[in-house]
């Protein structure tokens, strides 16, 4: 696991880019899921976020985890919501400071 979280950190810092892009493609579900799976997966294996990552994912996740049924997206918006729950979930148990003796993802 070592070498793999230190190869996946530095793209816990390109989250807010990210999450720029995902606003002009937020009519478009497939997108959207696959955005969410990455953001998944880099929450489930990564100790810490720092909070100019974490507080933008988790309110792009709520925003997507309530999306309603009748916004008009191409593919399943179902999907998009049931996987940006798993997100928010995952980067709400995040830590908030990071663990001792952890690089700073950012340098």
């Amino acid at each position: 696991r070592g070498a793999a979280i230190a190869t996946v950190l530095p793209l816990v810092g390109l989250m807010p880019r990210l999450l720029q892009e995902l606003r002009s493609w937020r009519d478009d579900a497939d997108v959207l899921f696959q955005s969410s799976r990455l953001l998944h997966a880099l929450s489930t294996r990564c100790h810490f976020w720092p909070e100019n990552v974490r507080e933008p994912t988790l309110a792009a996740m709520r925003a997507l985890s309530q999306m309603q049924h009748d916004e008009t997206l191409e593919g399943s918006s179902d999907e998009v919501r049931a996987c940006s729950k798993k997100v928010l979930q995952a980067v709400e148990k995040l830590p908030t400071s990071p663990p001792a003796g952890c690089l700073s993802m950012m340098d």
